[in-house]
């Protein structure tokens, strides 16, 4: 399901990022990118690497979540792949506005439900397990470490649920949130990235 999965990016108008959808359902699909100062969209080799990876840590995803969305990218990608449902959560409504025009443009609209507001106060109005969660706060948010030691005890995460978590190189994180358990991490740059499971076993480079 998850063979080929990134975004590539396709030059630049009215500088903007312009990205596009390249494999699934909605191949082909161009995706807006929000603007402003926390607007940080992943790079292309970023992106590349963590859907490389994740279909030995999560084979059969059904249901994500993703956090600090931005664009939506990340979900919609995973979308147009075979999951069949994604909650986008971002507290930026300008942001909110751009994960629904780029879920309507991407003919998936039907499957994702955009919640705005701070994750943390989201967070405790979910139900059910999320096979993957998507992480990509500003880089150096201070509130990453309590989020993901929140979401380690949390039943919104259950049996094989992953979280994939993007951060800046310069942020060092723990081994261990509650019953997370860091299994990979990838490093590119100024970008990091680390990917958690219930109760997993570190996986070496």
């Amino acid at each position: 399901m998850w063979a080929g999965l990134f975004f590539r990016k396709v030059g630049q108008e009215s500088g903007k990022e312009r990205m596009r959808v390249i494999a699934g359902e909605a191949k082909g699909h161009r995706l807006q990118a929000p603007r402003g100062r926390r607007a940080r969209p992943t790079s292309g080799r970023v992106r590349a690497a963590i859907f490389s990876m994740l279909p030995s840590i999560v084979p059969l995803p059904r249901r994500a979540l993703d956090l600090y969305a931005g664009s939506g990218a990340l979900g919609i990608e995973a979308l147009s792949r075979g999951v069949e449902q994604v909650d986008f959560v971002e507290r930026d409504r300008r942001h909110c506005q751009t994960i629904r025009q780029n879920l309507a443009a991407a003919g998936l609209a039907g499957q994702g439900r955009v919640l705005c507001g701070r994750a943390q106060s989201i967070l405790p109005r979910l139900e059910g397990a999320y096979d993957v969660v998507f992480l990509d706060p500003p880089y150096g948010d201070p509130s990453l470490p309590a989020l993901l030691e929140e979401l380690g005890d949390s039943p919104l995460l259950s049996g094989e649920s992953a979280v994939v978590v993007e951060r800046s190189s310069r942020q060092t994180l723990k081994d261990t949130f509650g019953r997370l358990r860091l299994v990979r991490e990838l490093r590119h740059g100024d970008t990091a990235v680390s990917v958690y499971k219930l109760n997993g076993r570190e996986e070496k480079e």
